[in-house]
């Protein structure tokens, strides 16, 4: 068996999106449960945040102009008209001649347009002695300052971080609409697997794969539904497809898409009837994958290494994701400047492992060098670049982005 024409990472990603197609449907979850999920629709604010001029300060409410050449050795002097209770409203109005005390977080009455700082007045019996003049809107929030009735709060494919979860709450939004994830099946494929309840003997490993790939879809917003360990048996391979397809929208497999005689994936595939839409991507690591279509459904085999096969679906997985649902899953990203030369191949892409220290306020990156086989280098490297396929590696001294893993 002999790989395909290799294709590049964004010729993959488009030709699963010409080909094959996720699911794009909604459903509502409590506020609550939707940390990390995308959204379905634009979020607008049903009430203006706040509904009320709002107090910044515990003092008084005022008329501004009153104020004006206000000093310790001259105060200006009002009359108190009592305190409004944090959480209550009151009718009492603010003259130029009265104020009324406020507390932090408390409404503004009528008529005040700033509020003092209780540290810059005096009491006096039923007498506030204002000592320092404040300009118009001082030390108090606008009704709908924050947030206007009818204003966009967060639009449709975000992501919600915990930042949104509370700008939901202030907006009493306990619904909220969600893009429904769409259901993968994960497939591992290995004669030298062994049961999570069989020792280690004979060359056997555990199975890795099936429990890093089932978290990436959880973290990226794809919902596994179920995981299935196979041999290296094309017949296997063969029937673990078909049951994925029914079951799912996505069938992930890793192992059995190289070129030797036990790697089956790419025969299975073609006996399901499915049109094999590329096979070989040039980036490293991963090269040996497969991209699919059986009845618009995509098939995607990955390798079976497991830091190849993390990679591969940080980055073609994700990125069919994203462009097939619309939503902004996030890349968490910094800029760092290389310390070092950064060796690469022409002709492929390079995922070059890093680790970050900072110096003089600036970041910097060097390479981490692993076997792709070991899964260490994905808990000692603090981040990963991608090094285009047309460059000679990267000069030190050069600025890159870095993805953090």
């Amino acid at each position: 068996m002999k790989f395909l024409k290799t294709v590049s990472l964004d010729q993959a990603v488009n030709l699963l999106n010409q080909h094959c197609t996720l699911p794009r449907e909604n459903e509502m979850v409590k506020l609550e449960d939707s940390l990390g999920r995308c959204l379905f629709a634009d979020l607008l604010a049903s009430e203006d945040i706040p509904y009320y001029n709002r107090s910044t300060v515990d003092g008084y409410a005022v008329v501004s102009l009153t104020t004006q050449g206000a000093s310790e050795s001259i105060p200006v002097v009002l009359k108190s008209l009592g305190s409004i209770p944090i959480g209550t409203m009151t009718t009492t109005q603010v003259t130029p001649e009265a104020t009324l005390y406020v507390p932090t977080g408390g409404m503004v009455p009528q008529g005040a347009d700033a509020m003092v700082m209780i540290e810059d007045t005096r009491v006096l019996d039923d007498l506030v002695l204002i000592q320092k003049s404040v300009p118009p809107g001082s030390n108090l929030v606008l009704q709908g300052e924050d947030v206007a009735q009818g204003q966009l709060v967060l639009p449709k494919g975000h992501c919600l971080k915990s930042q949104d979860i509370a700008a939901l709450a202030s907006l009493n939004q306990l619904q909220v609409p969600v893009l429904k994830r769409p259901n993968v099946i994960i497939i591992s494929t290995g004669d030298e697997f062994a049961s999570p309840q069989e020792e280690l003997t004979d060359g056997k490993i555990r199975d890795i794969n099936s429990h890093s790939l089932a978290a990436l879809c959880r973290e990226t917003g794809l919902n596994p539904v179920g995981t299935t360990l196979v041999r290296d048996d094309l017949e296997e391979i063969r029937s673990a497809i078909r049951q994925g397809l029914d079951q799912a929208d996505l069938v992930l497999l890793s192992g059995g898409s190289s070129a030797g005689e036990r790697d089956y994936t790419k025969q299975a595939i073609l006996d399901l009837g499915g049109d094999i839409l590329f096979h070989g991507i040039r980036i490293k690591p991963g090269k040996p994958t497969i991209g699919a279509s059986i009845q618009g459904k995509a098939v995607i085999g990955l390798p079976g290494h497991p830091v190849s096969a993390m990679m591969l679906f940080k980055t073609l997985v994700t990125d069919f994701f994203r462009e097939q649902t619309r939503s902004q899953v996030p890349r968490v990203m910094v800029k760092a400047r290389t310390r070092v030369n950064f060796p690469s191949q022409p002709g492929r892409l390079t995922c070059q492992f890093l680790t970050l220290s900072e110096q003089d306020g600036e970041l910097f990156c060097q390479p981490y060098y692993s076997n792709s086989a070991l899964v260490s280098q994905l808990t000692q490297a603090q981040g990963f670049t991608l090094i285009p396929e047309e460059a000679e590696g990267l000069d030190a001294g050069t600025v890159v982005d870095v993805i953090l893993l």
